[in-house]
């Protein structure tokens, strides 16, 4: 018989050894000054208390994003600056270091809107379009739409002189 704690912890273990460095990077996205391991260390603690509700309509690794998502945009609902505009929010952000490549993404995905931003992680961690679509709950279509108009955005702010 089979022991549903010890398959909880089973299904958490083999979580956070597949997916600990994408939602390490999830959560450095996302963190201001400095929280991400707080952030992660909230992710995790969402993922373990949801798990003995997973449904396996999808699968557990999508599943997983989807609360990792969706508790970094609560994070960043929670932590946000009050501002009158965003660009009275950006201009309180000290600008990054962009000496390197993960820096420069960092800035470049703090420039997003927070579904930009995770269709962008999305596709950075080789999601398919339909699981992009399934995690951020928009369609395949307006998935690669996005991602058309983030290559663009990009292109125009760091490669085009």
């Amino acid at each position: 018989m089979n022991n549903p704690e010890s398959a909880r912890e089973n299904s958490f273990l083999a979580l956070t050894r597949s997916h600990g460095a994408r939602f390490r990077r999830l959560a450095r996205m996302y963190a201001q000054g400095g929280y991400a391991e707080d952030l992660l260390q909230e992710i995790w603690l969402q993922i373990w208390r949801s798990l003995e509700t997973f449904k396996s309509r999808s699968t557990l690794e999508t599943w997983a994003y989807r609360i990792a998502l969706n508790t970094c945009l609560g994070h960043r609902r929670a932590v946000r600056p009050a501002a009158d505009s965003i660009d009275e929010l950006t201009n309180t952000i000290a600008a990054p270091d962009i000496d390197d490549d993960f820096s420069l993404l960092e800035d470049f995905a703090a420039s997003l809107n927070a579904v930009d931003r995770a269709v962008l992680l999305l596709h950075l961690d080789d999601r398919n379009a339909d699981d992009m679509a399934d995690i951020v709950g928009i369609s395949p279509n307006a998935i690669a739409i996005r991602l058309t108009r983030i290559r663009k955005q990009f292109e125009t702010r760091y490669i085009e002189e």
